[in-house]
């Protein structure tokens, strides 16, 4: 198998191979397939200069004609054509869909002892190419050399921070942007086989405010809300939430629970809700996000039901919810955000409760996002 290359180098010393010397030689032997092609080509690359461009791409142009498209030939052909500013995101679709996972993995397997041992007993899957050896470091240093010169908020920028092995720059910027709308950022956050996630979970803690009437009834009390996040398309996202109010100092409210009128002012509120937001951004790192809400609000009570194992009583409510928040986006997609929203609860609706109570209230919080 080194028979080839062994003739290459020799040939060549320290000087250029021709495309057609190369096929030449490369042609020689009958034995030749796809396999001999790729490490042999893979390796004669690594011996290269990154300047020495020419020469690169007439062994990439027999490699890939001998085996077609590849991770590390796509991967050349990328920092190639950046290196020439002639570099369109749109035309590397299939890379970010299929080899882009597969590059980290190769990043990955590259930084354990036992990287040697993973490359012969998968040669296929690392398209025989050596992992961490001289193609690897040559489009390493090809990308070191190539990322001060892009723009920060272009996919080659991205991609440079990839081909240089910063995984985690690379993970930190691509969040930073991951509502732009670029191929590789659409790629990247791809709900169904993306490398990223645009779930995100959330923490508020705030306070409850009633608004109208139910100020005659309620005070100001705490609130602490878990959210769970999925943006679904471009700058729009699903929202559920699981709110708790544990009210202090509210006035006693009078129920009447299986046929008898009892009062409590031990109460609590049980707010589940699903709604849909719109993140409009302001800045790099700067959103305002607005959008509406509907679920139930379970008012909880220390009034025990007489039926055995049963909860204590309670009364729902459909809620309506307008939300708006300030959020500021952190790295790793992490985020913290200012937010308020006003409501409109039924509440006298419920027939069992009995005390004349407002339908609305407003929330503010300071919430964190992980």
């Amino acid at each position: 198998m080194k028979l080839i290359i062994s003739i290459l180098i020799i040939v060549l010393g320290h000087t250029s191979l021709s495309a057609q010397d190369l096929e030449t030689r490369l042609q020689k032997n009958s034995k030749v397939d796809c396999s001999v092609y790729a490490e042999n080509s893979s390796e004669l690359i690594g011996s290269y200069d990154i300047e020495q461009l020419d020469s690169v791409t007439a062994v990439l142009d027999i490699w890939e004609r001998e085996c077609g498209l590849s991770e590390p030939i796509m991967r050349m052909r990328i920092l190639h054509d950046i290196y020439f500013n002639r570099f369109r995101s749109e035309h590397y679709t299939d890379y970010y869909q299929l080899y882009i996972r597969k590059y980290i993995y190769r990043v990955e397997a590259s930084q354990r002892r036992t990287y040697h041992s993973n490359y012969e007993s998968s040669k296929n899957y690392y398209d025989h190419t050596r992992i961490g050896q001289g193609f690897d470091h040559h489009t390493f240093e090809l990308a070191k050399s190539l990322l001060g010169r892009q723009n920060k908020e272009s996919d080659a920028y991205l991609l440079c921070l990839l081909f240089s092995d910063d995984l985690k720059m690379f993970e930190e910027e691509s969040y930073k942007r991951s509502a732009s709308k670029t191929p590789l950022i659409k790629a990247l956050f791809d709900s169904r086989r993306g490398i990223f996630t645009n779930f995100r979970i959330s923490g508020t803690l705030g306070i409850w405010l009633p608004l109208g009437s139910n100020q005659n009834v309620f005070k100001p009390s705490p609130m602490i809300t878990l959210g769970f996040h999925q943006l679904f398309w471009d700058s729009w996202r699903f929202d559920g939430t699981i709110a708790l109010v544990p009210f202090v100092n509210n006035e006693p409210l009078d129920f009447r629970f299986e046929g008898r009128n009892q009062s409590t002012s031990s109460l609590v509120s049980i707010n589940l809700g699903l709604g849909v937001t719109r993140q409009n951004q302001l800045s790099k790192n700067w959103f305002l996000d607005t959008g509406f809400s509907l679920g139930i609000d379970v008012l909880g009570t220390d009034i025990e039901s007489s039926k055995e194992d049963a909860d204590d009583h309670a009364v729902a409510a459909l809620d309506i919810g307008a939300n708006i928040a300030l959020r500021y986006k952190l790295k790793n997609g992490r985020s913290i955000a200012l937010r308020s929203s006003i409501h409109h609860a039924s509440y006298d609706w419920a027939r069992s409760l009995k005390s004349d109570v407002g339908n609305s209230f407003a929330t503010v919080g300071l919430a964190y996002g992980f």
